[in-house]
């Protein structure tokens, strides 16, 4: 089972412009970056930008790694999480998703429904009764 999750993980090897826009795009600094600036630092073209996101293998791929990324660092984002929601009064939403990641929180929802409904109902029954 590992052998085969790893050999899954091995079977698309971006060429070397899709690892040039993987460093530009996986890096933080450059998140509000535009498409051309982007594809200057890569080194290459706009099209040639769009071309490799057609690709539904280098898809897969980038979303793999961001998500090997972010794996990567939710320690650290807990960490940042945790110091600024005990040192910052003016956000409650860092405390309440550590307090549900604990388990200690749930939210409570009301759903509330009113439903109005008019149905006709004729029952005709012939018992043959006579």
């Amino acid at each position: 089972m590992a052998a085969e999750k790893l050999q899954e993980n091995l079977a698309y090897v971006p060429t070397k412009a899709e690892l040039k826009l993987l460093e530009v795009i996986v890096d933080p600094a450059n998140k509000d970056l535009n498409v051309v600036e982007k594809c200057e630092m890569a080194g290459i073209s706009q099209r040639h930008y769009y071309d490799i996101w057609k690709k539904p293998e280098f898809v897969t791929y980038y979303n793999k790694l961001r998500m090997d990324l972010v794996k990567a660092h939710v320690g650290d984002i807990l960490n940042a999480t945790i110091r600024f929601a005990t040192e910052s009064a003016s956000n409650h939403n860092d405390r309440k998703m550590l307090l549900e990641m604990a388990g200690i929180y749930t939210e409570k929802k009301e759903v509330k429904q009113d439903i109005t409904a008019e149905a006709t109902l004729n029952v005709i029954f012939d018992a043959g009764m006579g």
